[in-house]
C-alpha cells in the first residue's frame, strides 16, 4: 500500500491505518485488507443516519477522534523507536528511532492542545 502523501485523499484510506497495513508484505495482501476497509467506512456512512444520535456535536467528536488517532500515533512511535534504542536491534536506524521519539513528543503536543480546545 502506497503511502498517503495527500492529506486530501485521506477518506480514500479511513478505516484501516497504515501502521497495521505495513505488518502485510505479501504482495496484494495490504491492498485486499484496505478494500475491507474501505466497504466498513462506506457502510458506516450509509448506516449513520439510522444509528442513534451520538450525544456531542459533530466537531467535539471529530476532535476526541483526531486527538485519539494523535495518541495512538504517540504510542506506535515511541514503542518503535525506544525498541531500537532498547534492545540495539538495528543500530543503523538509531538517528532515525531518536528522531521517530521526538516525533512522537510534537505529536502528544498537538493532541495535548486539542484536548484542551475541547475544554473551552
Amino acid at each position: 500500500t502506497p503511502p498517503l502523501t495527500d492529506p486530501a485523499g485521506w477518506e480514500d484510506h479511513a478505516s484501516l491505518r497504515f501502521t497495521l497495513l505495513s505488518h502485510f508484505t505479501k504482495p496484494g495482501d495490504a491492498t485486499a485488507l484496505e478494500r475491507v476497509g474501505a466497504m466498513l467506512y462506506d457502510f458506516a456512512l450509509e448506516m449513520a443516519p439510522s444509528w442513534p444520535a451520538a450525544g456531542q456535536p459533530t466537531m467535539h467528536l471529530a476532535l476526541t477522534a483526531g486527538a485519539s488517532d494523535l495518541r495512538y500515533l504517540v504510542g506506535y512511535l515511541t514503542d518503535a523507536g525506544s525498541l531500537i534504542l532498547e534492545e540495539g536491534l538495528a543500530a543503523k536506524e538509531a538517528p532515525l528511532a531518536l528522531k521517530a521519539i521526538r516525533h512522537a513528543e510534537a505529536i502528544a503536543e498537538i493532541a495535548a492542545q486539542m484536548e484542551r480546545d475541547l475544554e473551552d
